[in-house]
């Protein structure tokens, strides 16, 4: 492979993961994420936009808790395709 073809410096083949919207799968623990989630503008609309989103593009939406663990899954055992899309990602947690 050529520069810029999916090589990192190591040598090793790099992996690139497009999820589509991210959504946290419960309340942030880390204080900085949390004053935001808790703030007066945006705890209100939080659950709303989280469900709106669901309804309109199902297969897009991801919880982090999805995305980490396809990153792990995928770094053990490899994946035929360097980019994974949405769908790639939920059949790499739960083939």
């Amino acid at each position: 492979m050529g520069a810029g073809q999916g090589m990192n410096r190591k040598g090793a083949a790099a992996i690139a993961i497009r999820g589509g919207v991210h959504v946290p799968p419960r309340r942030d623990r880390a204080p900085a994420w949390r004053a935001i989630q808790d703030s007066v503008l945006s705890r209100p609309l939080h659950p709303y936009q989280t469900l709106a989103a669901r309804a309109s593009v199902p297969d897009y939406v991801l919880t982090t808790e999805q995305i980490g663990r396809a990153m792990l899954i995928v770094a053990r055992h490899g994946f035929p395709t360097r980019v994974l899309e949405s769908r790639d990602i939920r059949s790499a947690v739960h083939p």
